[in-house]
């Protein structure tokens, strides 16, 4: 998947409220080495929770993008789940870092087009 460098750089990271409502926490920016800089605008338990899991994600030498795509397994339609390595600086990390922030932290993140 090629990502276009003048959009897509940015990762909005929200969690919700008691009342289900997302509550914005902060912003991911990407750089043009693909590499992300987390801005925080909560400075709460929540946003400190973000912190730590952003320093984590952060460190990790390779992500792994899960993905369902569709396939055919004994003449059956089925959507296969797979996962791709991918590593900090690589086209596709904005992919990885938002899908490993929804399903292992437990986030609701949107990507912006600028």
């Amino acid at each position: 998947m090629q990502m276009n460098n003048a959009t897509n750089r940015r990762l909005i990271v929200s969690k919700a409220t008691d009342s289900g409502q997302p509550a914005r926490l902060g912003t991911l920016d990407f750089d043009e080495a693909n590499r992300a800089t987390l801005s925080l605008e909560d400075s709460g338990p929540a946003g400190v929770e973000l912190q730590k899991g952003w320093e984590e994600i952060s460190i990790m030498e390779e992500l792994t993008w899960k993905q369902s795509r569709p396939d055919v397994i004994d003449g059956e339609k089925v959507m296969r789940i797979v996962g791709e390595k991918v590593k900090p600086g690589d086209a596709t990390y904005i992919f990885a870092v938002l899908n490993t922030l929804e399903r292992k932290h437990g986030y609701m993140v949107d990507m912006e087009s600028r």
